[in-house]
């Protein structure tokens, strides 16, 4: 069999496999064999489910957990239009891209405002050529940077943050 044939048979069953299919792929339920009924552990309790010393099913509740909170510098200038944004889980790392008519100056001082409230310093504002690009950091090693390229009427401003805390 050529090697793209064995490639494309392995990229099929991997998915299958991971899924847990059952008995050899055809859909049967192993579970189901034993003496107890379908979706049910021992002494009738529902599969999975957590049992006290006594016996009884244990009620789970869940534990609510809040999302992390971003810095108010990770958030697009007021009135822009998001173009793209990527963020990590934790919201300490990410990039965000948007567009808007504000002029470039006003929008620094947005971000370094922003970044002297969360505790960061300004190292660096910059312009070359049209563009123009403001830099923040901690002792912690958190780093801001944003970078504005003005285009016909609008600008687009890139953000970029790491390492902050929430």
């Amino acid at each position: 069999m050529p090697k793209f044939l064995w490639i494309a048979a392995a990229l099929i069953a991997l998915p299958l496999a991971a899924c847990n299919v059952g008995d050899a792929g055809t859909g049967h339920d192993t579970a189901a064999d034993s003496d107890s009924p379908a979706g049910e552990g021992a002494a009738g309790t529902p599969a999975g489910a957590p049992e006290t010393s006594s016996g009884d099913v244990a009620a789970e509740t869940p534990v609510p957990t809040a999302a992390p909170v971003a810095p108010a510098f990770t958030r697009p200038y007021p009135g822009s239009r998001v173009v793209s944004e990527v963020r990590s889980p934790t919201q300490a790392d990410g990039l965000i891209t948007f567009q808007t008519d504000a002029d470039p100056g006003t929008v620094v001082a947005y971000y370094r405002e922003r970044a002297e409230e969360a505790g960061l310093t300004a190292r660096a504002d910059i312009t070359m050529g049209d563009t123009r690009q403001f830099g923040a950091d901690s002792r912690e090693g958190s780093e801001l940077s944003v970078s504005i390229t003005p285009q016909d009427q609008l600008s687009t401003v890139t953000v970029t943050w790491e390492g902050v805390a929430g």
